[in-house]
């Protein structure tokens, strides 16, 4: 009898643990993925990099037949001054800039935004060219940023003509300001209505990748920001950036 309950509760707790996987799967949007099997091979492969060896969150490994050595990514870019950067939305790795490669696939026509028809400019966000901007190390070419102290707002008005169905690019906090105590939020909106929000972007952060749709017959789009303190940090001052933001059309 004993036996018998013990091999019930047991059924039970899989049965449990399956329904948690799935249900955590649906929560949290996990995309499709499959499982594949390989044969690897552990020697005790050590990392190194100037002389030193590396520590590596993972025990790197060979793949038997490929004879190929798999590597934590992050351990030997960062090795060489290059950080790395996952973008969880398209399944991409970035080493170094965080550029997208051409999709043939996807649209190709776009538009800088620092190309497009400022209607208001409140706050004078301006376009970065004097030097170069980092978001939590990861270099940018197309940025516009705005410098922002606590309970201070900005924004900017785009005029569209409905020409664009889509943006996509990444936001954060330059370092320059990386011991700031502050924080920003970011509202996008067509007219009145938001159609984004993104709250506590904060300094040192990885870059926030951003992708909407854009309304058909959009005239204008606005992004509103609003900065505010978190309390911890050297200085109040915070320059937030708009980085690689394309409008495609």
């Amino acid at each position: 009898m004993l036996k018998k309950e013990i091999s019930a509760v047991f059924i039970f707790l899989i049965l449990t643990a399956v329904m948690l996987f799935i249900a955590a799967g649906t929560a949290f949007g996990v995309q499709k993925f499959f499982a594949k099997k390989i044969t690897a091979v552990y020697k005790n492969i050590k990392i190194a990099s100037d002389g030193k060896y590396l520590k590596a969150p993972a025990e790197a490994f060979i793949l038997k037949d490929k004879n190929i050595v798999m590597v934590p990514i992050r351990t030997i870019a960062e090795a060489v001054g290059e950080p790395v950067v996952w973008d969880p939305v398209s399944s991409t790795i970035y080493v170094g800039s965080v550029v997208k490669p051409e999709d043939k696939t996807f649209k190709s026509k776009f538009d800088y935004l620092e190309n497009l028809t400022v209607l208001r400019n409140v706050g004078d966000f301006a376009v970065v060219k004097s030097r170069e901007v980092r978001i939590a190390r990861v270099p940018f070419s197309h940025v516009v940023a705005v410098n922002l102290e606590p309970r201070e707002k900005a924004e900017f008005v785009l005029e569209l003509w409905g020409k664009y169905s889509e943006i996509e690019g990444y936001v954060g906090i330059d370092d320059i300001t990386r011991d700031s105590s502050s924080v920003i939020d970011l509202t996008i909106l067509k007219g009145n209505e938001e159609i984004q929000k993104i709250e506590g972007i904060a300094p040192a952060e990885q870059p926030k990748y951003l992708k909407l749709s854009i309304p058909m017959g959009t005239r204008n789009i606005t992004f509103r920001v609003e900065c505010r303190d978190q309390g911890i940090g050297d200085y109040s001052k915070i320059t937030f950036a708009l980085a690689e933001i394309k409008f495609y059309q």
